[in-house]
């Protein structure tokens, strides 16, 4: 593990639903140290209004996450919905992400095999779905799970209708 910090800076907030933007670093101790010696010159102690919306943050977090939770699991329900009309996409529900996980493996095949596709790949498949049907998703090679997409659902519910929509028709691309 030493090893290892020694090629590795992680920074991270505290609280980025709040928007409360005190940071945590993970690296080695040298690095830290120096971290440390350039964040003492070039930054004061918090001022007051941060230190008071801090408090309010933290007191009031449940009335403050509230109401955007309700809106991620509508939306969450939504494209949930909206997928599940789309034959040979396959998804689990998101159990606390603002993502779903969908497997599109039978879709790139149909794709591919229809020569629509230029290789039979997530990527290939993304994009494609950007560059015919205006969709941005991600592949989820890079997460190392090929032969699915990562879609967010951290959008209006007009943007998850209209992009379920242009999946849809994506998918239905080698039945035309």
């Amino acid at each position: 593990m030493e090893q290892v910090l020694f090629h590795i800076i992680m920074i991270d907030r505290f609280s980025p639903c709040l928007q409360l933007l005190s940071r945590l670093s993970a690296s080695s101790s040298e690095l830290i140290e120096a971290m440390e010696t350039v964040q003492s010159q070039t930054t004061g102690s918090p001022n007051a209004i941060s230190q008071a919306a801090a408090v309010v943050a933290l007191s009031h977090s449940a009335s403050l996450v509230e109401p955007m939770l309700r809106a991620y699991r509508k939306r969450h329900l939504l494209l949930c919905d909206r997928l599940s009309d789309i034959p040979g996409l396959r998804f689990i529900p998101s159990e606390g992400s603002f993502y779903l996980f969908v497997n599109v493996a039978d879709a790139i095949s149909n794709l591919y095999r229809s020569g629509i596709l230029e290789a039979s790949s997530d990527t290939a498949f993304s994009e494609y779905l950007l560059e015919h049907h205006g969709l941005a998703v991600v592949p989820g090679t890079v997460f190392g799970s090929p032969g699915h997409l990562r879609l967010s659902f951290a959008v209006s519910e007009d943007q998850i209708i209209e992009a379920a929509g242009r999946l849809k028709r994506a998918c239905a691309a080698h039945l035309t």
